[in-house]
């Protein structure tokens, strides 16, 4: 399995430890590209709705060219749609050893860019995702206590 599906499959398993209804967003894989917003829709018991676009990256920096241009924009036009609504990248920093250096930053895709414009970079180091947005606790193995809400309040 390669690091972004693990990924996805660990990150749908945290999701599934909130409060609410969640459900994957199936793009078809290597065998029919369909676009799509975003990996997982997840409702909260509230107003909040989420749209997590999860990546992972072995790299001290996540490169952006990983995440297409018409995902960005649909990301952005998602939330501009309701106050309620909210675009999160899920990124997954997992460096040499999956079992030592494992760690879930989610990043609101707004922040995001505004992080790029600021600081000119084409990519965003681990500190710096977590500076801006929100990293998980590791619950066990790879599973994390998600908390979306703290990176809407960020």
């Amino acid at each position: 399995m390669n690091s972004g599906k693990r990924f996805e499959s660990k990150f749908h398993q945290s999701l599934k430890l909130l409060p609410g209804a969640s459900f994957r967003l199936e793009d078809g894989g290597a065998v029919s590209k369909n676009k799509q917003l975003a990996d997982y829709i997840y409702w909260d018991d509230g107003e909040e709705t989420f749209a997590f676009e999860c990546k992972a990256t072995k790299k001290n920096a996540f490169p952006m060219c990983d995440i297409g241009n018409d995902q960005i924009r649909g990301l952005v036009e998602w939330e501009a749609m309701r106050t309620t609504f909210h675009s999160i990248v899920a990124i997954n920093y997992y460096g040499e050893n999956v079992a030592i250096d494992n760690r879930c930053i989610l990043v609101e895709i707004r922040e995001l860019l505004r992080y790029l414009e600021q600081t000119g970079r084409r990519s965003i180091p681990a500190d710096d995702a977590a500076r801006i947005g929100w990293e998980c606790e590791r619950i066990k193995g790879n599973i994390w206590k998600l908390d979306p809400w703290k990176v809407i309040q960020c």
